[in-house]
């Protein structure tokens, strides 16, 4: 990954913490990534759920893919996708991501990766998650 692409990534989930914490959601940061959570949130009952954040452009390649390799499927975990640009989040709990998602080995690994290409007609059926932060709270 470039030093430019890391760059807009990281402020593109700077953008994402910032909308949990306008949901009055408390967030903790890790130092370092572990085990693919970008961050955890505490919500006002004290329930915890741990976070991983994609963000894409809309234009290229891969705009509105979101992966996610090695997804854990617990019942506190969830994937956010934002695409940069939008006030679009859709907030899945990682068991619908995997459902909704393909998933495919990586290369000289015996990880797996998960896909979820958002195209229009999906997020249509998707749309209950959109903006979804209730999930949360």
């Amino acid at each position: 990954m470039s030093k430019v692409t890391r760059r807009i990534t990281e402020g593109g989930k700077r953008t994402v913490i910032g909308k949990l914490l306008e949901h009055g959601l408390d967030v903790f940061v890790p130092y370092v990534s572990v085990e693919g959570i970008d961050c955890a949130v505490r919500n006002g009952k004290g329930r915890y759920a741990e976070i991983q954040i994609r963000v894409r452009g809309s234009k290229g390649k891969y705009a509105h893919l979101y992966q996610v390799s090695d997804l854990e499927q617990r019942w506190n975990s969830y994937v956010i996708c934002h695409e940069r640009g939008t006030d679009d989040y859709f907030v899945f709990p990682a068991t619908i991501f995997a459902r909704e998602s393909v998933t495919a080995p990586l290369r000289k690994s015996r990880r797996r990766i998960h896909g979820l290409r958002l195209t229009e007609k999906k997020k249509e059926r998707l749309a209950q998650y959109l903006n979804g932060f209730c999930e949360l709270e």
